[in-house]
């Protein structure tokens, strides 16, 4: 009873916080949708506005062109006024005419026929049009009035700009008329966009006649809008502005239609997970007894593993031990045998040495990939080891037909810092495959040198068969066995593998040169030490290049990739940063719920995925508030240089081509992470 009672209290809690979640959403949406719908306005009354003005100012220009004719041929003709004006109005529907009045007397006006009765027209008679002519007359500037009811009985905008005609006498200029601009109002408004397009999303009001901006009368639309708290804009004219006022045509109280939908969808999740929640407890707590058996099953078998990991090197080299101990008796006391019977014991003898050599090289790489190789750097005499070497290659290079010396450079005995085991191991290495991979009555000569950074280099010279150009990057690589195709070449493919990490463990290198069909030659450098004293206190030997360990760190990646190979490829890489949490997924959609539920600190993206691609998921990503700043980096196998170009320009912070170098690609991640 009292489980049930908890997990009934439990699912309660859950279903509650969930449906909060739910509030919160709905909220966030409305919100949402009120951002959109500002903006949506916003956006229409900027095109009105733009429209509006530029098509007022377009306007405006013409008047220049009446007043420049009158300053420059004060005494025109009406057939000339005719055809400037014809000029002028070339493709201007919203002027419906324009005109000059000297001393204030409309005389002169095109086009003639529509505007008859306006010719004549005494501004100071009109009761409507004398105002604004007389604020151009003592401003000096353009002065833009209406709209107005014209005498011919439609409404227009009109545009005075007085002229002054400057005389010797009088430098100030005299005063000579107007011209005038007649705009007409339908057709302006028309042109602007205010059309029923721009009605069906807004409603649009404008206020402001003769320029008085938001102090003046509203000329276009309902005048209540501007108190409904309209988006406001300002049309700039020469003598003032006019104030454009716009809502969304519902008003400003709407909701959205996805509001509806977050509620109902919200709260019947709420009760199914809360339900699920409750269903889950009980199945928990009946099943208890049977988990907590299966958990210790589980430790169970993980110290056994634990113990045969730990044992697994002292069990192997046991029977080896026996069976090698074995075999050299029955070598020793085979006089009476035949040669039948010699050549099985050397059989067991070879096989169990070459057994025994394999298991070295995959526990010695098997330590060095976990960090665990001791090493005991001290004082190593190089001709010392040199010449131990030698005495175990003798045999090896005697049944391969191949001569084998050292050239010894006749300086005292040179040291080097390193761990003589290890070292011995290195060259003998390095001179069985130089022996192995030679021809018959080749040569194989070691040396060594002292070199001018105060180093020892040891060569190994061969005149063997070589390595393929091709070849050679894969050389150090492990299990990958050159000359793997001649049968008769004994090896694992990882000697060289161990030579090199080894090396690099004892702050050396190894490098080589090599000739198809001609020879090569390896060489190596480790620090020199100089002789006769006492070893110092040496820092341990660290991790070999490549292995290195990484620094713990907490983090979590995401990586979308549809391709299952490649997502576990990902997580072996991963698997070598300590803390790191490594999130996968297959589409791009899939990728961006993950990235705004669990707020990577990376992003692995792939850009050809099924749905939207990744192209299109780093734009949302890019504009995402929570999301924008988080570093990712593009995986993909498209390696053209506008590929690359594309990926960067949409917002990735980095590219890696498929197939990548992995020392590279961790690099690159501890990069990003800050590491």
């Amino acid at each position: 009873m009292k489980i049930l009672s908890n997990s009934t209290w439990i699912a309660i809690t859950v279903t509650v916080f969930l449906l909060l979640i739910v509030t919160a959403l709905g909220r966030l949406e409305q919100a949402r949708f009120q951002k959109d719908l500002h903006a949506e306005v916003v956006d229409h009354l900027s095109q009105v506005r733009s429209r509006l003005e530029s098509e007022v100012n377009a306007n405006l220009y013409l008047t220049r062109g009446l007043v420049s004719l009158v300053k420059a041929y004060p005494h025109f003709t009406e057939a000339e006024f005719q055809i400037i004006g014809a000029e002028l109005l070339r493709g201007r529907t919203s002027v419906r005419n324009i005109g000059l009045a000297p001393n204030n007397v409309l005389n002169h006006i095109f086009p003639i026929k529509g505007n008859e009765m306006a010719i004549g027209l005494v501004y100071r008679d009109n009761p409507d049009q004398w105002p604004p002519v007389e604020r151009a007359m003592l401003s000096r500037k353009t002065v833009i009035s209406g709209p107005l009811k014209l005498v011919e009985g439609n409404f227009a905008f009109l545009s005075l700009t007085p002229i002054w005609i400057n005389t010797p006498d009088n430098q100030d200029g005299s005063y000579w008329g107007v011209a005038s601009l007649v705009i007409n109002a339908d057709t302006l408004f028309a042109n602007a966009g205010i059309s029923d397009d721009v009605k069906s999303a807004i409603a649009l009001a404008i206020r402001g006649a003769d320029g008085s901006g938001p102090e003046g009368a509203v000329f276009f639309g309902d005048s209540s809008l501007f108190e409904r708290q309209p988006i406001t804009m300002e049309v700039i004219l020469p003598n003032g502005t006019w104030q454009l006022g716009a809502t969304p045509k519902g008003g400003w109280v709407q909701s959205s239609k996805f509001s509806y939908a977050v509620w109902i969808g919200g709260i019947v999740f709420s009760i199914m997970i809360g339900f699920t929640v409750w269903g889950w407890l009980n199945a928990q707590n009946r099943q208890k007894q049977i988990l907590m058996e299966a958990k210790q099953a589980a430790e169970k078998a993980n110290r056994a593993k634990s113990e045969f990991l730990s044992r697994m090197s002292h069990e192997l080299r046991t029977p080896l031990n026996a069976i090698l101990g074995f075999g050299q008796l029955l070598d020793l006391g085979m006089n009476a045998a035949n040669d039948t019977e010699k050549q099985y014991v050397k059989h067991i003898m070879n096989s169990g040495q070459h057994l025994l050599a394999l298991i070295n090289e995959v526990l010695d790489l098997a330590k060095i990939d976990a960090g665990k190789f001791e090493l005991k750097l001290e004082q190593v005499s190089v001709p010392d080891i040199l010449d131990e070497c030698l005495v175990l290659a003798q045999p090896l290079a005697k049944a391969h037909g191949v001569a084998l010396s050292v050239d010894h450079p006749g300086d005292p005995k040179l040291f080097v810092w390193a761990d003589p085991k290890c070292l011995k191991q290195i060259v003998l290495n390095l001179v069985s495959n130089a022996i192995k991979y030679n021809r018959k009555d080749g040569r194989v000569t070691v040396s060594y040198r002292e070199t001018a950074d105060e180093k020892i280099r040891l060569s190994i010279t061969d005149t063997g068969i070589g390595i393929p150009q091709d070849k050679q990057e894969q050389l150090f690589q492990p299990f990958n066995r050159i000359g793997a195709e001649n049968s008769q070449i004994e090896g694992t493919g990882i000697g060289l593998a161990i030579t090199k990490n080894l090396v690099e463990s004892m702050n050396g290198k190894i490098e080589f040169a090599s000739t198809a069909g001609v020879g090569s030659e390896f060489w190596l450098e480790f620090p020199q030490a100089t002789g006769n004293i006492d070893q110092p206190d040496l820092p341990a030997a660290q991790p070999a290049t490549g292995i290195t360990e990484t620094k713990a760190m907490k983090a979590k990646i995401l990586c979308v990739e549809d391709n299952l190979f490649n997502q576990e490829l990902m997580k072996e890489i991963i698997s070598w940063f300590p803390g790191i949490e490594l999130l996968t997924e297959t589409t791009a959609e899939l990728g961006l719920e993950t990235a705004e539920k669990e707020l990577p600190q990376l992003i692995l993206m792939d850009i050809n995925l099924p749905g939207m691609s990744g192209i299109d998921a780093i734009r949302i990503i890019r504009t995402h508030p929570t999301l924008a700043k988080t570093p990712v980096i593009a995986l993909s196998a498209a390696s053209m240089v506008e590929d690359i170009e594309k990926s960067m320009n949409a917002g990735f912070d980095a590219y890696i081509t498929k197939p990548f170098d992995i020392q590279e690609f961790k690099q690159t991640i501890e990069k990003a992470l800050g590491q």
